[in-house]
């Protein structure tokens, strides 16, 4: 399925991509497709359609991008409801869910200090339990 994404995403421009890219819910379930694919490939779709509906409403009133995003996804939402068992539902939000397979490596942002601190602490403790 990557090697297909990589395919795509090289041949054809995001609006293109958009026009001849079946649903999410054809794919997962006419085409049995991984979820996690499907909303990896559909990313830039995401992001495409959100700027566009976004676009349309900054112009018509002065609704903030969540507000928009949130108009977009919520066919995506509740098709997402239906994929997980409801107990799923009750340790986490489908907005979150949604979220969390929308984001691409770059969308994510590693404390870099907190990191590095924890790393020399681990090191420091693993060095005093050698010691003994």
């Amino acid at each position: 399925m990557g090697h297909f994404f990589t395919f795509l995403s090289n041949v054809l421009t995001t609006k293109n991509f958009h026009h001849k890219f079946r649903s999410i819910v054809d794919l997962v379930l006419g085409f049995h497709s991984q979820v996690d694919a499907i909303f990896q490939i559909s990313q830039p779709l995401f992001n495409l359609n959100i700027q566009t509906k976004f676009d349309e409403l900054q112009s018509a009133t002065s609704k903030s991008s969540n507000e928009s995003a949130l108009r977009l996804l919520s066919p995506v939402l509740d098709f997402v409801k239906t994929l997980h068992p409801q107990r799923i539902w009750k340790g986490m939000t489908s907005i979150f869910n949604l979220t969390f397979w929308s984001l691409s490596m770059c969308d994510l942002q590693v404390p870099e200090v907190a990191y590095k601190r924890l790393i020399e602490e681990l090191e420091h403790e693993t060095i005093r339990i050698d010691e003994r």
